[in-house]
Formats: C-alpha cells, sequence, structure tokens
C-alpha cells in the first residue's frame, strides 16, 4: 500500500515506479514486527524506498524511470532518464 502512494506521488512527476517482487519481499521481511505492527512497515519502506528514491533524484533529476531492486541481499535505487537520456 505505501508502495503504490509512492508509485502515484512520483507518477504526478512524470516519473515511473518498478518495484521488482524480491524487493518487495524484502521490504516485507526488514518491515515485519508484531510488536509494532503497520507502524514498523511505514517507517521500513522510508529508510529502504523513500529516502533513497529522493536522494536518487536529488543525484538525477533527469530520472524518469526509478527501479527500486535487490542487489546481493540490499535494496538498491536506479534509474533512467527519459528517452536514454534525450
Amino acid at each position: 500500500l505505501r508502495l503504490d502512494d509512492v508509485r502515484e506521488r512520483l507518477g504526478e512527476r512524470d516519473v515511473a515506479l518498478d518495484v521488482t517482487d524480491d524487493a518487495v519481499a524484502k521490504i516485507a521481511e526488514k518491515g515485519a514486527s508484531r510488536e509494532y505492527g503497520a507502524r514498523h512497515l511505514g517507517r521500513t519502506v522510508e529508510g529502504l524506498v523513500l529516502k533513497p528514491i529522493a536522494r536518487f533524484l536529488l543525484a538525477n533529476p533527469e530520472a524518469r524511470t526509478i527501479r527500486v531492486h535487490v542487489v546481493e541481499g540490499d535494496i538498491e535505487v536506479s534509474g533512467a532518464p527519459a528517452n536514454g537520456g534525450a
């Protein structure tokens, strides 16, 4: 649900969000907490997804596609400019 909110917010800025199934599973794994419930998941999404996306977009303002995926067991954010940089 939080990822859908992120996707919608990025879409308002003409930026597409692609989150792999592996990334969703890793976020769910790291965000699972019986004690804190959904609150912990929200913080996990913020730390693993929102902040890295913000940093990526600040460094790459031309990016029009953001990809959240798993590399060597860690969440990674990468992206691509519109039309291959044109």
